[in-house]
């Protein structure tokens, strides 16, 4: 979605008692307020997550003709009206789970047609973590500072800020530029919505946003000044006070030792480099996505990765390890010999100024304390990532990102 006219979106929680918003709410209401434009002969597209018993309200208004569209989740055309000289009106109570998509085409021939739209989302029952309050608390309400800090925004250097939240949780945004106008700003979830979004205006530039679905959101901030202007951003999270049941202590971590019989292939061996927070040049940010379609041949894959010149020399410090049966078989590498069960483990890392995030099935299969940054993955056929955030302000950062199938033995 372009940035053309495009207003902030209006989220806004119900004001309940504390009690309540620790684990359940009658019901959560968010507004979304947009203003844009689209070209003459144009399309634009709006991504929205609804569960089964949202509520929810479309209304579109032009001076012109434009055709609006919506499509549910098995991209079944539901609504298609010609909007003329007036506003248009949807409303659903009872909706298919699952992402829609709001399609408005201009008609108009000459000019561009500016558009204003309202997405009202009602979801009852708003309940998150456990529903008995007599259980332990997991965590208290606590307000925790992300990032607040100056920095200098280019056309050819727009900013990413990404971040895990939890259904619950609120996401506070305050921008304030050195110079007459915000830049553009726009926070979006890993199901396309885009949940807040503003185009240049006067500063300050305040949002609150309540997070609905747990998941990974992305800040981005653009420019279009060859210079660069200094902005000030500080971004904040209030976690709300969690309850969880009373459990017995996990059983230990075991290593599934795999089976012998495989043979090791290398699938990525990279270094990424990640400029410092205030490098207007390097990127601070990276994602990496794979995705093994249709091999049916692969057992299992495996991973590790780290940052930073100690963890380099940590796995100079394995090498050795693999003289002798280890590399008689094929296991030329630390994460190969690892996978076939020749050695027990491989480098850590504690700490550093780089964060990692990783999809949820790459996550289970890690352990934040035995083994944070490497493990064995048996998912194999759904998309993967792993991104990394250089959170220093003035070090720059290198990566090591090492990928290993391992594939049947046919021989």
């Amino acid at each position: 979605m372009t940035f053309l006219k495009l207003w902030l979106y209006l989220v806004v929680f119900i004001a309940l008692p504390a009690q309540l918003i620790a684990q359940q709410l009658p019901y959560v209401k968010r507004m979304s307020n947009i203003s844009f434009e689209i070209p003459k002969k144009g399309k634009e597209s709006f991504s929205l997550a609804l569960k089964s018993s949202d509520r929810v309200t479309i209304d579109v208004r032009t001076a012109r003709q434009l055709n609006f569209r919506i499509f549910n989740p098995s991209n079944q055309l539901i609504h298609e009206s010609l909007v003329r000289n007036e506003s248009q009106h949807w409303m659903r109570k009872d909706t298919l789970q699952g992402v829609y998509k709001i399609e408005l085409e201009s008609v108009a021939f000459l000019f561009g047609t500016e558009v204003a739209m309202d997405i009202s989302v009602t979801r009852p029952d708003f309940v998150y973590g456990s529903q008995n309050p007599t259980d332990v608390v997991k965590n208290k309400r606590k307000l925790d500072t992300l990032s607040n800090g100056n920095f200098k925004i280019t056309k050819t250097n727009p900013k990413s800020y990404p971040y895990t939240l939890k259904k619950g949780d609120t996401l506070l945004l305050e921008l304030m530029p050195l110079s007459r106008k915000t830049p553009d700003l726009e926070v979006s979830n890993e199901f396309g919505e885009i949940v807040f979004a503003s185009v240049p205006a006067k500063p300050p530039l305040k949002a609150s946003i309540p997070v609905l679905d747990s998941g990974l959101y992305e800040i981005k901030i653009a420019s279009n000044a060859f210079l660069g202007k200094d902005n000030n951003l500080m971004i904040q999270k209030i976690s709300p006070t969690r309850f969880t049941e009373k459990k017995n202590p996990p059983p230990p971590v075991l290593i599934e030792e795999p089976p012998y019989d495989t043979l090791p292939e290398i699938y990525m061996d990279t270094v990424i480099f990640l400029g410092a927070v205030r490098d207007v040049i390097h990127a601070n940010y990276h994602k990496l996505d794979f995705h093994f379609q249709n091999d049916s041949s692969i057992l299992y894959w495996g991973i590790l990765f780290g940052s930073g010149s100690s963890f380099q020399q940590k796995m100079d410090h394995f090498e050795p390890l693999l003289q002798g049966e280890a590399m008689s078989v094929g296991a030329t590498d630390i994460l190969s010999a690892y996978g076939m069960g020749y050695l027990k483990k491989l480098p850590t890392m504690k700490g550093g100024e780089v964060e990692f995030r990783c999809s949820s099935d790459l996550t289970s299969c890690l352990h934040p304390t035995v083994r944070p940054n490497y493990g064995l993955v048996h998912v194999i056929d759904t998309p993967h990532y792993v991104s990394f955030e250089n959170k220093s302000q003035s070090t720059s950062q290198n990566v090591y990102v090492k990928i290993v199938v391992f594939k049947k033995n046919t021989s």
